[in-house]
């Protein structure tokens, strides 16, 4: 009796060996010989089985001690260490990075009592956020250089692309207070929602200026209210001058940007208060961010403009007025 022969002996009986294939019309069903259940429920089974030998069935006790006992079914690894994993599933309407930042606290010590070479990682969800952060902060960063690029080929110039993204930072800071007062964890789909409203608040900040400076070249076209000789101006204009046409350029997109403002709010409401953990924190980051970006893009933004044109000494495209040709006198 060879281990082979054991082997196949002991798989035939508890597990099963195929003998044939049984057609039943365009079925196929596989036929396999194996023990009754009745003569498979426990180990005591095993030692009461007879092996196939050459000359007859031998019975297996007179071949081996069988003996009960535990061992590694298998060797998990992780990064090539051996690891134990332990597993938790998270009741509905909760996150895990929620709960996980009530678990680290907790972790600290027992890590701090593991033998050399022992330590914790946390994996699952934790893990997967943190990379998508990773990768969600390489996209921000290519992004914005893309649309600075594209902004400095537009103005052919460094200080109006850097004025309007000037306004990210700002408006980024009334997502992370949503989140703060919402009590909602940063992960992908509130960066998500801050690329989103990054976008928004971008195009909000050109249209302020393409108005703004419109209308001071209107007024230099006009050749009203021009800066005397020796005196501070803005680009052309007086400074009180210029700082109405700023002034006029917010009225004139405030109904604009504070209804673009309330019909977001209106749509992202109901996410906001049943879309569950998924959709909160994304919608909260968009209605706490636009509430604030809507302020800097009326009040904090006309202020840099301000500052800008003083500083690097903006100049806007205009014509001088032509004067009125002198009417012809009849002869």
């Amino acid at each position: 009796v060879s281990r082979a022969w054991v082997a196949r002996s002991l798989n035939a009986f508890f597990s099963g060996h195929r003998l044939t294939t049984f057609r039943e019309g365009d079925h196929l069903v596989p036929v396999y010989l194996r023990l009754p259940p009745q003569q498979r429920k426990s180990l005591a089974d095993v030692t009461a089985a007879y092996v196939e030998g050459r000359k007859g069935k031998v019975p297996i006790d007179h071949l081996a001690k069988i003996e009960a006992g535990w061992e590694r079914s298998r060797i998990d690894r992780r990064r090539l260490n051996r690891m134990l994993a332990i597993r938790a599933q998270v009741e509905e309407g909760r996150l895990a990075n929620t709960l996980m930042r009530q678990v680290l606290p907790l972790l600290e010590p027992i890590e701090a009592k593991l033998p050399p070479g022992h330590f914790i990682e946390i994996g699952g969800e934790i893990e997967e956020t943190r990379r998508s952060q990773g990768e969600m902060l390489r996209a921000f960063i290519i992004s914005v250089c893309l649309m600075l690029l594209l902004l400095v080929i537009h103005y052919n110039g460094l200080a109006r692309p850097v004025l309007i993204l000037t306004i990210l930072p700002l408006a980024a800071t009334g997502a992370l207070l949503g989140l703060i007062v919402m009590d909602e964890p940063l992960g992908f789909m509130p960066m998500l929602g801050m690329l989103s409203l990054g976008g928004i608040v971008l195009n909000t900040a050109i249209m302020y200026l393409v108005f703004a400076e419109m209308i001071v070249t209107r007024r230099l076209q006009e050749g009203r209210d021009l800066a005397a000789p020796g005196r501070p101006h803005r680009g052309g204009l007086s400074v009180e001058a210029f700082r109405e046409c700023l002034v006029e350029a917010g009225r004139i997109r405030l109904l604009p940007i504070a209804l673009t403002t309330l019909t977001t709010m209106g749509g992202l409401a109901p996410l906001a208060l049943f879309g569950g953990p998924l959709w909160e924190a994304l919608s909260f980051v968009l209605i706490f961010g636009l509430v604030l970006a809507t302020v800097l893009t009326l009040i904090v933004l006309p202020a840099m403009f301000d500052l800008f044109v003083q500083l690097f000494g903006l100049r806007f495209d205009h014509e001088p007025a032509k004067a009125d040709p002198e009417p012809a006198h009849a002869p």
